[in-house]
């Protein structure tokens, strides 16, 4: 799964990167979002608005959402590519992955949605498969404590293990496909190498990013709670702290991707 040498275009060959790249693409997000910070708080808090309005929609809320994401990520993707330039991104550059690679990036979503589905099948056949000869017991009907399903642990790690995958495809593949023109289904595998081959430099991004979002995340409740009798305002402070950070989070997938697939240079020396 993890193989370092597999080639798929010269041009496009991602690079590994040393572990401590991660720390260096979170410090050069944070250049860039302090280089335009009022565009990518509206860019931001756009996306994260529309995504969760989308999600409350009834019945396919979730799916299409999936599916718009990677379009959205695609025109995010240009306003990272701006920002390095020096320019200000307008918050239009949002709505661009519509305009210009719409089929590919909602395909990408599709594939995405398709592979944590057949990775949840494979598993749960598999459960069954296990069952019903006897090497795990079957789940309980009320779970009232972890207790009764500790034996589901192999289980859970393999569907934990599985979902990383389908994920590790999807990461970058939106600005592969804005950004280098691929298809969706190269776009997804050429993610899958850039992944794997920096899955170090990018487990101690997500480590960094997780524990400012945790911080953000007690700021929010603190705030939430000194705001409670106001019912206007009981949940601003949460959804404010949360727009407030998701810039850097947003500007690092790009950071890692032109470190990964663009740059020709150590990352000490452009970063």
């Amino acid at each position: 799964m993890h193989d370092q040498n597999v080639i798929i275009d010269l041009a496009l060959e991602p690079r590994k990167r040393p572990l401590a790249a991660g720390w260096a693409w979170l410090q050069r997000s944070y250049q860039l979002y302090r280089q335009a910070p009022v565009p990518w708080l509206k860019i931001s808090t756009l996306f994260f608005g529309l995504m969760l309005l989308t999600g409350l929609l009834p019945v396919l809320g979730f799916v299409v959402s999936v599916i718009i994401a990677p379009i959205f990520l695609g025109g995010i993707a240009v306003a990272a590519q701006r920002t390095v330039a020096g320019q200000l991104p307008p918050v239009e550059d949002l709505f661009l992955g519509f305009k210009t690679k719409a089929s590919e990036l909602a395909k990408v979503g599709g594939f995405y949605i398709l592979g944590g589905f057949a990775v949840v099948v494979a598993v749960s056949m598999l459960t069954g498969i296990l069952h019903s000869i006897g090497l795990i017991g079957a789940l309980p009907e009320k779970l009232e404590s972890l207790q009764q399903i500790r034996h589901l642990w192999p289980i859970g790690v393999l569907l934990l293990m599985g979902l990383l995958g389908v994920y590790s495809a999807y990461f970058y593949a939106p600005i592969l496909v804005m950004l280098d023109q691929l298809s969706a289904g190269e776009a997804m595998k050429m993610s899958w190498v850039g992944f794997w081959r920096n899955w170090l430099p990018l487990m101690m991004m997500s480590l960094l990013l997780a524990v400012i979002l945790f911080a953000a995340l007690m700021l929010g409740t603190q705030l939430n709670q000194l705001l409670s009798g106001i019912p206007l305002l009981a949940d601003l402070p949460m959804f404010v702290v949360w727009c407030l950070c998701m810039p850097l989070v947003l500007i690092s997938s790009y950071v890692c991707y032109a470190d990964v697939f663009v740059s020709t240079t150590p990352t000490g020396d452009h970063l």
